[in-house]
């Protein structure tokens, strides 16, 4: 009696092609590093896990409405309810253990699809800006806060990756939706608002291009930061050629994110914490005002007098040393300007620091606002410090703002 097929081969080695289900075969096709060891259906379950079904895309567009809608009404609440409706990050696990095993394929497939999905959120956050210019209310408040790296952003997203990839390395079959969360946050949210800047950056204070670079630069974060917990949990390539790919991909993400993230600290002002050190100098403020004095005479007085018995005659004389020149300073004379951030846009941020996230208030246009003597260069823009008709003092850009030059009385 002759033995089936399946039952000839050793346990750790993989059944032909046509002895297997319609899903094995699936998953074997779509294996990330072609083992043929015993690991073969472990990494056959990851694969498949880590590959976007067609719900990816569907929340993707769901976030991206919600997202467009949190832009609108400068909502912050829903901004956080479009993280929470963002679909489970299945591509940056996917291309995470595509680097931690050298396979090219797996990783630009899913590369393809988180650029797909990340399309959907970005041309819904553009949709967003042509409904804001329709309305004439484009100034968001919200906005940029979601543009700005800062060390407790890239901390979330380091930490959701960390908790994502241990969890699903652990379980194939696990979708851990909390720590995704995280990553949505970080990555679809400065997306979205990055397609609804690239129609209104003039208003927005470089929502576009700087909310698209930190997008690619906390992805590729992202995936070194999983393909290294991958490697922990003892994943990697059976052959000497995976581990040459896998560290090719490494170098070049990571070449890829210092190159994006060197542009955006010296371009712009994208690295609100992050960023180089700034140059801060106090200038003269824009209108000066200097009020010479004439000079005053020289003062020379003759005293002589005339004793009985005079024995010598005192003289007092007074000489200046030279010519007093007095420069009154232009402090008692406030300087005021105008908001006037220009169309489309209505108004300004007035920040607590130059550059900061924290907000004090915000004014529209046509405002009067006192221009104070500091002033701050932040990565190339330059910064007044200002006090608002009410008593609020903070800083804002000095573009946004025009002056006029008082006249010396």
């Amino acid at each position: 009696m002759t033995m089936p097929i399946s039952e000839q081969l050793p346990p750790d080695e993989p059944q032909p092609q046509e002895q297997l289900p319609p899903a094995r075969r699936r998953r074997q096709h779509r294996m990330v590093a072609g083992e043929t060891n015993e690991r073969s259906e472990y990494l056959a379950d990851l694969s498949h896990q880590s590959t976007p079904s067609f719900d990816f895309f569907l929340f993707a567009l769901l976030s991206g409405l919600v997202l467009m809608a949190a832009i609108l009404l400068d909502s912050q609440a829903l901004y956080l309810l479009a993280a929470l409706i963002a679909p489970f990050m299945a591509p940056l696990v996917g291309m995470s253990l595509a680097v931690a095993t050298g396979s090219v394929g797996f990783f630009l497939r899913s590369l393809a699809s988180l650029v797909i999905g990340g399309a959907l959120v970005f041309a819904l956050g553009v949709l967003a800006g042509l409904l804001g210019q329709a309305s004439g209310e484009v100034f968001r408040a919200q906005a940029a806060m979601h543009t700005q790296v800062t060390w407790p952003d890239a901390a979330v997203l380091v930490l959701g990756m960390i908790v994502t990839v241990y969890l699903v390395g652990r379980n194939p079959n696990a979708k851990p939706l909390v720590s995704s969360v995280a990553l949505a946050y970080e990555l679809f949210l400065p997306l979205g608002v990055a397609g609804y800047g690239q129609l209104t950056s003039g208003a927005q204070l470089n929502l576009w291009p700087d909310g698209l670079v930190m997008f690619a630069v906390f992805t590729a974060l992202a995936v070194l930061v999983g393909a290294v917990i991958f490697i922990f949990q003892g994943i990697h390539p059976s052959r000497a050629v995976g581990t040459l790919v896998g560290i090719v991909l490494f170098v070049a993400l990571l070449a890829g994110m210092l190159s994006l993230a060197a542009e955006a600290w010296w371009g712009s002002d994208l690295f609100a914490v992050l960023g180089p050190p700034s140059v801060t100098a106090t200038l003269a403020p824009i209108a000066t005002a200097t009020l010479t004095s004439s000079p005053l005479p020289s003062l020379t007085a003759t005293d002589t007098p005339q004793p009985p018995t005079p024995t010598r005659t005192p003289t007092t004389t007074i000489i200046p040393t030279g010519t007093e020149t007095v420069t009154f300073s232009p402090s008692p004379t406030p300087v005021w300007g105008l908001v006037n951030a220009g169309e489309p846009a209505n108004g300004v941020i007035i920040r607590a620091e130059p550059n900061s996230l924290t907000v004090i208030t915000t004014l529209l246009n046509g405002n009067l606002i006192q221009i104070l003597p500091e002033l701050a260069n932040k990565a190339g823009v330059f910064w007044i410090h200002v006090r608002t008709t009410t008593g609020l003092e903070g800083w804002v850009q000095a573009a946004l703002i025009a002056t006029a030059t008082p006249r010396p009385k």
